[in-house]
């Protein structure tokens, strides 16, 4: 073993390391030389390319080219315009068939009794009448008020007289407001009994048009009231609310939004609250004219606190910016009567 290594650290393993180093160091230099070369090759071929795409030829081309596609937008423009022009003629006249042969419906005499009944989605009410703003019907009737029964018209609480032919103007409909609830349906049913003669059991209910509507109801028993006491026969509200009694002797009851003229307030729950008293606290003859307003309840539930520096304080309720202000002392007919004397 000693002998073996000695031979392997011999001069001549040394030579024979050297010699492959040289050679190595030769074939590397050997090839960077020729990827030099290759490199400088490749970059004059390139440069030549570029020279060729830049000659007048290519931008002759590249204009005419352009050229044509201007010009095959135009004509694709000019068709599109004359299509949609011919479209748009299409358009109209189908709108103007399709409104021909809505008349034709509508004119058909043997088409189904229809009762389509315009009402005002909200309405205040104050003197025991629905206001009906347009009817239109192919057979004489009657417009029924009817409460709400879970969901579903109930009871009938007021009707029309006869309707002979569609109105175009508004119908007024006295219901009983002590029966009312906050959310009431009017329909129409057919004169089919006695002629002229509401008779539930006989006329026949329409049921292609039923309008559901909502009511804030306030009404004043004028013959129980007097200056010392204000008696209510029913008020029916969507929410709880208040019931307030005002005094001023402004005849445009501009200066109601202040609290100074509260005089009285009655809480009321939702739904219809009868037999109400409100007492007047000071004499008429001090303030002129008394008003019954409903203000919301907004904050403390159950506790009164109107206040001008807060709008948001229990403000008078308002229905398409419509407040519900009601003249209730003197009344109404007798001031006029009072101002013609």
């Amino acid at each position: 073993v000693e002998e073996e290594v000695e031979d392997t650290e011999s001069p001549d393993v040394d030579e024979e390391i050297e010699g492959a180093g040289e050679d190595v160091e030769e074939e590397v230099e050997e090839t960077t030389q020729d990827t030099e070369e290759e490199i400088e090759e490749t970059t004059q071929d390139v440069e030549e390319e570029v020279e060729d795409t830049e000659s007048p030829d290519i931008g002759e081309e590249i204009e005419e080219a352009a050229e044509d596609v201007e010009e095959e937008v135009e004509e694709t423009t000019q068709d599109a315009e004359e299509e949609i022009e011919e479209t748009t003629q299409d358009v109209e006249e189908a709108v103007e068939g399709a409104g021909e042969d809505i008349e034709d419906v509508f004119d058909d005499e043997d088409d189904e009794s229809l009762a389509p009944i315009d009402i005002d989605d909200e309405q205040f009410v104050t003197d025991e009448e629905i206001r009906v703003n347009r009817i239109e019907i192919d057979e004489p009737g009657f417009i029924v008020i009817q409460r709400d029964n879970d969901g579903e018209p109930g009871a009938i609480i007021g009707f029309s007289e006869l309707v002979e032919e569609s109105q175009e103007d508004e119908m007024m409909i006295t219901i009983d407001t002590t029966l009312a609830t906050p959310t009431l349906y009017a329909s129409f049913y057919t004169d089919e009994g006695e002629e002229g003669v509401f008779e539930e059991t006989i006329d026949t209910f329409v049921s292609d048009d039923v309008e559901q509507f909502e009511v804030v109801v306030v009404t004043v028993n004028e013959e129980l009231t007097t200056p010392e006491q204000i008696v209510i026969d029913a008020v029916t509200l969507q929410e709880p609310g208040w019931l307030v009694l005002h005094a001023s002797d402004d005849p445009d009851h501009e200066d109601l939004d202040t609290p100074e003229t509260v005089i009285a307030s009655e809480f009321v729950d939702a739904g219809t609250t009868t037999d109400i008293i409100l007492e007047v606290s000071v004499d008429p003859d001090d303030v002129g004219l008394l008003w019954i307003t409903v203000h919301q309840d907004t904050e403390s539930a159950e506790t009164f606190e109107f206040d001008t520096s807060d709008d948001e304080l229990d403000p008078i309720l308002e229905i398409d910016d419509e407040q519900l202000i009601l003249q209730i002392w003197p009344d109404e007919d007798d001031a006029d009567m009072e101002s013609d004397e």
